[in-house]
């Protein structure tokens, strides 16, 4: 986004016949050092706390033979070839900034409310593919910035530094009337400790504990993945006179790997963005439609 965001002011400064100082250092990259010695140092302590090791790895360990409840309930609705689909949806203005307002006022981020958001239309989608239960695990599984865990100033480093992804289960009820609010403190409650914990680094550690099993991974076996970048408004700038960005959207390829859709969700201009990406061979174009119209209805409605 950052580097977006620098092309747009080139980009305005050429059609504004100005100056550019190509001396100028936009940035550092740098490599991925500062999370491997900070994965050592959560080794390090799992190895001098047995319970600690043990919860970890037990929990790790509780996800081995867990299918996604999307693939075994909704199957041979794919095709056969796996390829990439891509669904874009935007919240309009007036209702980010009240879900921003409200999410505020309930005590919860904006990221935990649409998770909240995102486990019931997937419950919604589970109950109209026949199952039907009054609570849900619904894993979703979460992208984090390794650089939240360095220590420093870190604005100047570029490069792709992502952990491990984050899995976290949020028991999520069919009938979820007049009890929204509430499920959504608890699943922040839960993001955040596994968030301060340093969760991604934490469970790479438990692993170094465990046995190779080659029978099963548990991977891809979410409901969904997010990778939310927040607001990005003032990385990408909104250009000057002649340029100006408008709108911005990231994909990912799905049709590489075994799981259903991923999320990839920003603000953008006082809008909420949604990108589902979705892998064809799981999951069909309908279905991909259903699950986000469900989000954004679970949002309008508790404004």
């Amino acid at each position: 986004m950052r580097i977006c965001g620098f092309l747009v002011q080139i980009l305005e400064a050429v059609l504004g016949r100005k100056d550019i100082d190509d001396a100028e250092q936009f940035g550092v990259y740098v490599s991925d050092e500062r999370t491997q010695r900070l994965l050592k140092e959560y080794v390090a302590s799992l190895e001098a706390d047995p319970e600690l090791r043990r919860k970890v790895v037990d929990e790790v360990q509780s996800r081995y033979g867990k299918y996604s409840l999307i693939k075994s309930t909704f199957k041979g609705v794919g095709e056969k070839v796996a390829r990439t689909g891509v669904l874009e949806m935007n919240l309009d203005t007036d209702s980010t900034m009240a879900f921003i307002k409200r999410c505020r006022a309930e005590g919860v981020t904006v990221n935990s409310a649409f998770i909240a958001a995102t486990s019931v239309s997937v419950v919604d989608l589970l109950v109209d593919g026949g199952l039907e239960q009054d609570t849900y695990d619904i894993r979703s599984d979460h992208v984090l910035n390794a650089r939240r865990y360095w220590s420093g100033d870190t604005s100047q480093y570029l490069g792709c530094h992502l952990l491990p992804l984050l899995p976290v289960v949020a028991k999520t009820p069919r009938n979820i009337t007049g009890k929204f609010w509430e499920f959504a403190r608890s699943v922040h409650k839960e993001l955040q400790k596994k968030f301060n914990e340093g969760g991604p680094l934490l469970e790479e550690a438990g692993r170094h504990f465990m046995p190779a099993n080659t029978d099963f991974d548990p991977t891809f076996q979410y409901e969904f993945c997010v990778t939310n970048m927040g607001n990005v408004t003032s990385l990408l700038t909104e250009g000057g006179d002649n340029v100006q960005a408008l709108h911005v959207i990231r994909t990912v390829a799905m049709n590489t790997v075994p799981c259903t859709w991923s999320i990839l969700l920003h603000t953008f201009r006082s809008r909420l963005i949604l990108a589902l990406t979705y892998n064809t061979s799981f999951v069909n174009s309908e279905m991909a439609k259903k699950f986000c119209d469900g989000i954004f209805y679970r949002i309008k409605e508790v404004l």
